[in-house]
C-alpha cells in the first residue's frame, strides 16, 4: 500500500522506513501545529499509532482535538522550567516562537502579524510521567527553543528510539544545532541523517536502525505526497461523477426513444378510438339504430328474455335490419370511393398501365383497387406502396383495411409513412451525438414536407 506523506520535508517517510515493522507504535510531537498539513505524525495515526501532541497555540490545539481524538493533546509549552512562558504568536502560521527577534523578522520580511501571549509551561519529563511504553520517535519543532525542550527530558531513563529536531533557524538554511546537539551526544545518541531542515538521531540501544538512514526518500519508499494524493482523489471522484452522468444521459436517451415509440403507439390508439367513436356516432344517428332502439324497448316490455316470443321478435328484427345494413355498407363504399378518387395517391391511368391484367379485364380500376388490389399489394400510384404499408404496419394488415383507405383516414394524421424511403432516413440506431440526431431529424422533416407538398398539389 502506497505511503501517503503529510510531512513538509518527508520526515515521515524516513521514520516509516525505520519503524514500519512496529504494528502500533507511540510518538511524542512537541510543536505539533496542524494535525494534517505538514504533520509528521498524521500518517502514523492513520496506521493505528497513537501518542502525545503538544501545541501551545490554541488555534492549532483546537484542530488537534478534532482530528486526533485517540491521542493525548496538550495545550502547553515545553520548557526546562515549569510555570508560565511568554510566547509570540505569529498568527495563521506555524512560526510562533519564544524568540522576539524571530517574530520581528517575520513581521518585517513577510508581513506576518504577531501578538505576545502567556501560556502554561511543563517539562517533557512531567508530561511523560504516566507513559509506560516505548517511545518510538520524538519530534521537536519549536522555532528556536529546541535546547530547552531537550533539557527538560532525562534521556538516561527515557530513550526514544529516534529523535528528530529542527536544526535551522526559522525559514532559513542557517544551521543552529550546536547548542543542543551535545546534550544528545552525551546521552549516547548517534547522528544519522540531515534532511536540510531536521537532524535525526538514533538511540544507542537501537543501532540496528542506523543503516536505514543511509539514503534520502526515494522511489523504493513507495510514497506519494498528501497534496498529490488529495488532488488525484478529487479527480477520480470527478471522473466517477462524469461516468455516472454519461450513464444517466445514455439511460435518459434510451427512455426518450422509448417515449417516442410509446407516443406513436398512443397516437395510433387514439386514431383507432376516434374511428370507433365515429362509427358509434354514425350507428347511433342512423335510422336503423333508432328503429332498433325502439324495437328493443318494445321487446323488453312484451317479450321476456329467452321466451318463444322473444325468439320470434329477434328474427323479425334481423329481417328488418338487413336492408338498413346494406344501405350503410353502400354509403361506406361510396364514401371510400370518393376519398380515394379525390386523393393525390390514386392515379387511374398509372394503375392500368402497371396492371395490364386489370386493363384487359376491363374492370373499373378504382373499384378493383378498393376491393382487391390494395390487399394484393398493388400500388394505386407512384406515391403509395400498398405492400410496404401492410408489411410495415401489421395492425392495418390484421384489421383487414385497405391500406390507402387507412392512410387517408388515419395513417396520415398518425404520421405514418406511405412508401419506403432511403435507409438512412429511418436509421433507428441511437445517434452517437446530438449533431447526428439533428441531421436525422432535419432529413425526416424535409422528406415529410416534400410529401405533404406533393399531396396538396
Amino acid at each position: 500500500m502506497t505511503f501517503i506523506s503529510y510531512a513538509q520535508n518527508y520526515e515521515d517517510v524516513m521514520l516509516w522506513r525505520a519503524l514500519k515493522h512496529i504494528e502500533k507504535g507511540f510518538y511524542v510531537d512537541v510543536g505539533a501545529i496542524d494535525p494534517i498539513i505538514d504533520s509528521v505524525t498524521k500518517a502514523f495515526y492513520e496506521r493505528g499509532w497513537h501518542g502525545i501532541n503538544i501545541e501551545p497555540i490554541h488555534h492549532w490545539y483546537s484542530k488537534l482535538l478534532i482530528d486526533r481524538p485517540e491521542d493525548l493533546n496538550l495545550n502547553v509549552a515545553i520548557s526546562d522550567q515549569p510555570g508560565v512562558l511568554r510566547l509570540f504568536d505569529v498568527q495563521e502560521s506555524g512560526l510562533s516562537t519564544r524568540v522576539n527577534d524571530f517574530a520581528e523578522k517575520h513581521l518585517k520580511e513577510l508581513g506576518f502579524q504577531y501578538q505576545e501571549i502567556v501560556v502554561p509551561a511543563k517539562t517533557l519529563d512531567s508530561v511523560l510521567e504516566g507513559v509506560n511504553c516505548e517511545i518510538h520517535f520524538l519530534k521537536i519543532d519549536v522555532e528556536g527553543a529546541e535546547k530547552q525542550v531537550i533539557a527538560s527530558i532525562d534521556l538516561r531513563h527515557r530513550k526514544p528510539w529516534v529523535i528528530l529536531a529542527e536544526a535551522t533557524k526559522p525559514l532559513s538554511q542557517q544551521q543552529n544545532y550546536e547548542e543542543w546537539e551535545i546534550m544528545l551526544i552525551d546521552r549516547g545518541y548517534i547522528f544519522v541523517y540531515f534532511d536540510g531542515v531536521n537532524r535525526f538521531y538514533v538511540s544507542p540501544d537501537k543501532k540496528d536502525l542506523i543503516p536505514v538512514f543511509d539514503s534520502p526518500p526515494n522511489f523504493f519508499d513507495d510514497f506519494i505526497r498528501f497534496e498529490h494524493w488529495n488532488t488525484q482523489t478529487k479527480l477520480d471522484a470527478k471522473e466517477t461523477e462524469c461516468t455516472q452522468a454519461v450513464q444517466a444521459l445514455n439511460s435518459l436517451n434510451v427512455q426518450i426513444v422509448q417515449l417516442a415509440e410509446l407516443r406513436g403507439q398512443l397516437a395510433e390508439l387514439r386514431g383507432q378510438l376516434a374511428e370507433l367513436r365515429g362509427q358509434l356516432a354514425e350507428i347511433m344517428s342512423s335510422k336503423t339504430w333508432r328503429i332498433a332502439l325502439l324495437l328493443r324497448r318494445i321487446w323488453v316490455k312484451i317479450a321476456p328474455q329467452n321466451s318463444p316470443r322473444a325468439q320470434v321478435l329477434l328474427l323479425l328484427m334481423k329481417i328488418i335490419y338487413l336492408p338498413f345494413k346494406k344501405i350503410r355498407n353502400h354509403r361506406r363504399v361510396k364514401h371510400n370511393l370518393s376519398l380515394v378518387k379525390t386523393s393525390a395517391h390514386f392515379d387511374r391511368e398509372w394503375y392500368l398501365a402497371n396492371n395490364p391484367d386489370i386493363a384487359q379485364a376491363r374492370v373499373d380500376p378504382l373499384l378493383h383497387f378498393l376491393n382487391n388490389g390494395g390487399f394484393e399489394g398493388r400500388d394505386p400510384g407512384p406515391n403509395f406502396c400498398s405492400a410496404w404499408y401492410l408489411n410495415t404496419y401489421i395492425d392495418v394488415k390484421d384489421a383487414g383495411i385497405n391500406p390507402l383507405i387507412h392512410y387517408l383516414k388515419f395513417g396520415k394524421e398518425e404520421r405514418r409513412i406511405p412508401k419506403p424511403v432511403s435507409a438512412t432516413a429511418y436509421d433507428i440506431s441511437f445517434p452517437e451525438d446530438e449533431g447526428h440526431f439533428m441531421d436525422l431529424f432535419q432529413r425526416e422533416l424535409s422528406q415529410r414536407q416534400r410529401e405533404k407538398t406533393g399531396g396538396e398539389k
